[in-house]
């Protein structure tokens, strides 16, 4: 239960502050919960909430006053101990060797209650945080993105989350190595052209027995862990098919996880997809595709004379070019031809988006109605 205690007193007893409620001492009922909102009437600490519980000690929970306070209760006498609060790191503490993607339990004790912030500080500044609730221990796996080796040294810092006053380091560096298990892409090794709706073989080395998880990157274009694929047997190497509908950009870039340890992992160097071809190969493969007739207000037919059709992805855009209409390979007959129906398109310039196992293709054309 709760009370506000807008007429909470206070007055002083053997240098601790003492709560009395309505004249009368606040009664600590044994294992049960009481929460008190009060006013201190001490400019510098203002308002505060304290928290009850079953524990011989409660703290103070609040972000409104500027340091935390602890409390007792002794024969249901309410007692704010004029403590100061502290943090203090006891593990790591300097001179460990932490090993990348495996398990450290970070430790340190306390006299406050507030969550607490982790932070891993190399001596260059940089960092990596966390926020855990103060349980006195954090569990965390080191990451595979910390610098490692003899150069690079590191502390622990854990701070107060509402309170970054109160804080502790470690006493001393320790260092990371990297760990015993590893994978390491060796294709593409960077600066590749590779063409969309074409096959690459992605190959790497490791040591690792687990199956493997690949996905695509693009930090230009938003592209997150797109998967490629979730769980392939680890054999070294992976025949990716492209796809068609990859946007073009010199800035994609692979992953390659353990499936069972997603810190054992290796990013490939940057690589471009491209609809490059020879100029020759462009003049000879879109000179068999007809469009007629030209403008049209009603029928579009498409003739693909020898055209390779295998795999075929056909888009309609619109002079913007955003996607109107995806026609389905289906509808290309034994003759190798397609009539599209245009009489609902708006008058105005279309381009006909053609993707084959070689190469992409626009083709013009106009609806005028």
């Amino acid at each position: 239960g709760g009370a506000n205690a807008s007429g909470v007193q206070i007055t002083q007893l053997d240098g601790k502050i003492t709560f009395v409620y309505n004249d009368v001492a606040i009664n600590i009922l044994d294992g049960k919960f009481f929460d008190l909102n009060f006013t201190i009437k001490n400019d510098v600490l203002g308002e505060a909430l304290i928290i009850w519980s079953d524990s011989p000690t409660a703290r103070e929970l609040s972000n409104s006053v500027p340091e935390e306070i602890s409390c007792t209760y002794t024969d249901g006498m309410v007692t704010v101990n004029q403590n100061d609060p502290f943090i203090t790191v006891t593990s790591p503490n300097g001179g460990e060797i932490l090993k990348k993607c495996t398990e450290y339990n970070i430790t340190w004790v306390d006299n406050i209650s507030s969550d607490v912030v982790i932070l891993l500080i190399a001596d260059n500044g940089s960092s990596l945080g966390y926020t855990a609730p103060n349980s006195g221990s954090y569990s965390m796996i080191i990451p595979s993105i910390m610098p490692s080796g003899i150069n690079f040294k590191y502390k622990v810092k854990i701070s107060s989350a509402v309170n970054s006053n109160i804080f502790d380091f470690s006493d001393n560096f320790f260092t990371v190595i990297e760990p015993d298990e590893f994978i390491n892409i060796t294709s593409p090794s960077g600066g590749e052209n590779l063409r969309r709706w074409s096959t690459y073989n992605i190959t790497w080395e490791d040591n690792i027995d687990d199956s493997v998880k690949i996905t695509l990157n693009n930090i230009d274009l938003g592209i997150y862990n797109q998967i490629i694929i979730d769980s392939e047997p680890n054999s070294g190497s992976y025949s990716w098919e492209i796809p068609a509908t990859l946007e073009v950009s010199q800035s994609y870039f692979l992953n390659i996880y353990s499936a069972y340890n997603s810190c054992i992992s290796s990013n490939s160097q940057f690589f471009s997809i491209t609809d490059t071809i020879t100029y020759v190969e462009q003049i000879v493969n879109r000179s068999k595709i007809l469009l007629y007739p030209n403008p049209t207000n009603k029928y579009l037919n498409v003739d693909f004379k020898d055209y390779p059709i295998d795999g075929m992805i056909l888009e309609v855009l619109d002079s913007q070019g955003k996607i109107n209409t995806k026609i389905s390979n289906q509808m290309i007959l034994s003759d190798q031809k397609i009539k599209f129906d245009c009489s609902k398109l708006p008058s105005g310039l279309y381009y006909l988006k053609i993707f084959s196992n070689k190469e992409v293709v626009n083709k013009p054309f106009i609806v005028l109605h």
